[in-house]
């Protein structure tokens, strides 16, 4: 089994089935299994690498196609690539929008986000970007979604700078294909109803469920579109929603602390502990304090501030 890296500083991602219709196959109504997880793997993303285990699941009515393990996808992520969704989005939009060369894109992405990536990767990233837009022209493809009979849908949009235009990529859990493709410059729920719309009438196959985030427009659409279908979403980016406003409490709680500890007269001038016999005394409690409020938190085990907190409340027993 592969080890989670030791650069890779951020919470382990796992991915997991979370559905209002229950532990159930979207097509066939039977039960769901757990078969395995990979192991973990790491993802570059425009905020710092990460590692993500995701979990294998499978029908347990032999004759679905959703029989043999199929994996739940941790959002913003593509398939087998090591680059997230918003690195993809950065890089089309430095190459198709910008006019950028592959040598000058991948010197931006360093720079700008501390992103390794090669110029072959932007190279296939851009001609991948090219071919999604035309495949659903494909023989094969259009063979293969044709027999399926059904597309269970998997949609997601990345926006790696605010106000610039996000890339959405909408593929078929059942086959892998990719089928369509857009870089917009907002996705109103309207948006994306247009876009499922779409791809139904390019391929001639209705959309029996569909797995997202919850991302409001993204729900809107699919209620819009049609109700009824099964929609799926990830678990942990759910949470990561619950989260986010007791996290901007928090973030107001671990500066207040910290400007606070700061303006200690052994923390600031603690530099001085070889020339001043006071602060050279008081070093090692400055070292402390300082240790205390240098907290990053641990997602879904405690908040930075609260963190801070604990610490400074230890300190002072």
């Amino acid at each position: 089994m592969p080890a989670k890296p030791d650069d890779i500083h951020a919470a382990t991602r796992y991915t997991y089935w979370d559905s209002n219709e229950g532990f159930t196959c979207p097509p066939c109504q039977s039960p769901l299994r757990h078969e395995y997880n990979n192991g973990g793997r790491r993802v570059e993303t425009i905020k710092g690498p990460l590692w993500v285990v995701t979990n294998y699941y499978s029908c347990t009515n032999r004759e679905c196609e959703m029989h043999d393990a199929f994996p739940t996808v941790y959002p913003s992520t593509l398939k087998h690539k090591r680059h997230a969704l918003d690195v993809w989005a950065k890089v089309i939009q430095h190459y198709f929008k910008h006019h950028l060369n592959y040598s000058l894109i991948a010197e931006l992405m360093w720079d700008d986000w501390e992103v390794s990536i090669s110029r072959s990767t932007i190279k296939h990233i851009c001609e991948y970007f090219e071919m999604a837009g035309k495949q659903y022209m494909d023989e094969k493809v259009l063979e293969d979604v044709k027999t399926r009979g059904r597309i269970i849908l998997s949609l997601d949009g990345a926006q790696p700078v605010k106000h610039e235009p996000s890339l959405w990529i909408l593929s078929d859990r059942l086959t892998g294909h990719v089928l369509l493709e857009r870089n917009v410059e907002s996705a109103p729920s309207s948006k994306l109803e247009a876009l499922l719309t779409e791809v139904e009438t390019k391929f001639g196959v209705p959309i029996e469920a569909v797995i997202s985030d919850k991302q409001k427009n993204i729900v809107n659409a699919v209620k819009s579109f049609r109700p009824e279908i099964p929609h799926v979403f990830c678990q942990y980016h759910f949470l990561a929603h619950v989260a986010e406003y007791i996290a901007s409490k928090d973030s107001r709680l671990k500066k207040m602390l910290k400007k606070t500890v700061l303006k200690f007269s052994i923390v600031a001038n603690r530099k001085l502990a070889d020339s001043n016999d006071l602060y050279k005394l008081f070093y090692p409690i400055a070292e402390e304090l300082k240790c205390a409020i240098s907290t990053r938190g641990d997602p879904f085990k405690i908040f930075p501030g609260v963190e801070c907190h604990e610490n400074l409340q230890f300190i002072g027993k």
